[in-house]
């Protein structure tokens, strides 16, 4: 008797199914997804040093191999233009052909040109280098298949990205004070490319392909083998039955299909606040150099009037007054860290979108109105911490809000837009800083509070719901779309 009822039991879990988002849920947080956020926050270090090499080799460059401003400003903006077409572009090849390969790629692709550039003999080569590496957007593509894993309540945890980005921003200053006085500035490259090295070879023999990548494109068996693995790793098991299977999607990573009814008008929302939020960031990332400068404010050693500019370039190295300058740029984001884990649970993303972005604009408009050196320094820390909140719950909203077969080109598109943003940044606050310190602060203050309403036009709110398959969504939404119209 009791043989039978466990055979009878048997049966009927192998006549069961689960769906994909029940195991997420069954298997929970554990060891694979600690292991995931250590190569995702290394992955951040090291694009961290990547990005801010320029801002680092700089005085080396002018010094050593006769670079002039104009020169360093278009290396630091080569950086960012091709990302405008590589993070669509790599988005959508990640909808279309998984997000495992196309990280493997990026992450040789970044590690190959950054590695190059140690032995560039003049600044033609440097300034190609620049560009072919910066298209790579590896970081963005990890992200968005780390979040493939996670149940809705330990979401929150993408926004520890923000803080392995701060903890590489310190460390780019530290490191270029250790290693250029003794051994030049390619030894700083050089330690850029270990870095991308180890997040090579880490995510070739740890990363797995997304179970809902599998799951969308009718792999379900392949899908269950992932969830497997992740189960074991984190000494659970998946629910009784098996994955249930769900209608093929041919059109992953299109473009157009963000604009379909049930999508248009979040595209639409997140495209603009992903412009007016990374502008703002890069606007005072880049421009808080020039802010204290033209705020009477001097962090600089005064140098003898006698030297010539290369002179100069050469005797400025890092001291401690400048030193503390690029410190609070780097670390002062942490405020806003803890915070926001926080907030994103209690009151929603749209909320925290809206309060960060509040916050952000007040820091804008007090720097226009203080110059002294203590409330500078405040609100300074308070517009970098805040302007960096806005980019990271972004970033974490478009995942979520997204389904799985246009989440990449989705993400890839917005940043794309967003790097249209960041390109531009240093005209209001480089160049316009110098010729006029309130109408450059004031054009960060009005884009921050467009940041801060949008937010409030009854967004959709994604904290606690599932991550959504494409097919299922879409056509429920679609069939209440057309059914509304057909009643009007």
């Amino acid at each position: 008797m009791v043989y039978q009822s466990t055979q009878d039991r048997d049966v009927s879990a192998s006549q069961s199914s689960y769906k994909l988002d029940d195991a997420i849920n069954h298997i929970d947080f554990g060891r694979f997804h600690i292991k995931f956020l250590c190569l995702v926050g290394l992955t951040y270090m090291a694009t961290a040093c990547d990005v801010g090499m320029i801002s680092v080799i700089g005085p080396s460059l002018k010094c050593y191999m006769g670079f002039d401003s104009l020169q360093i400003g278009l290396l630091s903006s080569a950086y960012f233009l091709p990302r405008i077409i590589g993070q669509a572009k790599f988005g959508e090849f990640a909808d279309r052909f998984g997000r495992r390969p196309i990280i493997m790629l990026l992450n040789v692709w970044h590690f190959f040109y950054v590695f190059l550039i140690i032995f560039c003999p003049n600044s033609f080569w440097l300034m190609l280098l620049r560009l072919v590496s910066g298209a790579s957007v590896s970081r963005r593509v990890m992200v968005g298949l780390f979040s493939e894993f996670l149940k809705p309540q330990h979401r929150k945890l993408l926004i520890l990205q923000q803080l392995f980005w701060i903890i590489g921003s310190g460390t780019r200053f530290l490191l270029g004070a250790a290693v250029i006085p003794w051994l030049g500035w390619r030894s700083y490259v050089a330690c850029t490319a270990i870095l991308y090295f180890l997040v090579m070879i880490i995510s070739w023999s740890f990363l797995p392909e997304s179970a809902r990548f599998y799951n969308v494109t009718g792999q379900v068996h392949m899908a269950e083998k992932v969830l497997q693995k992740v189960a074991r790793s984190n000494n659970s098991s998946l629910p009784p039955g098996r994955l249930e299977k769900l209608k093929e999607q041919k059109r992953r990573g299109r473009l157009m299909e963000l604009f379909r009814p049930a999508y248009r008008w979040v595209t639409i929302r997140v495209w603009l606040l992903f412009f007016c939020g990374i502008f703002t960031y890069y606007g005072i990332y880049v421009g808080s150099t020039d802010l204290v400068q033209v705020s009477g404010v001097s962090f600089m050693n005064e140098r003898n009037e006698s030297m010539n500019d290369l002179e100069a370039s050469c005797s400025l190295s890092f001291n401690i007054d400048s030193f503390m300058l690029l410190s609070i740029a780097s670390f002062g984001e942490l405020v806003g860290v803890p915070l926001n884990i926080w907030l994103v649970e209690r009151v929603g993303r749209p909320y925290t979108l809206s309060l960060n972005s509040f916050i952000s604009a007040l820091s804008f408009l007090m720097m226009a109105f203080f110059t002294g050196k203590v409330m500078l320094t405040f609100w300074l820390v308070g517009a970098l911490a805040f302007t960096a909140g806005i980019f990271t719950i972004l970033h974490m909203y478009a995942l979520e809000v997204y389904p799985t077969s246009l989440r990449g080109i989705g993400v890839g598109s917005s940043m794309a837009v967003g790097m249209v943003g960041a390109a531009i940044s240093p005209l209001a606050t480089q160049v316009l800083m110098h010729k006029n310190r309130e109408s450059a602060l004031f054009i960060l203050t009005a884009t921050s509070a467009i940041c801060c309403l949008i937010p409030l036009t009854h967004m959709k709110e994604t904290r606690g719901e599932n991550m959504e398959d494409f097919t299922r969504l879409i056509e429920e939404e679609e069939t209440e779309f057309i059914n509304q119209q057909f009643q009007k």
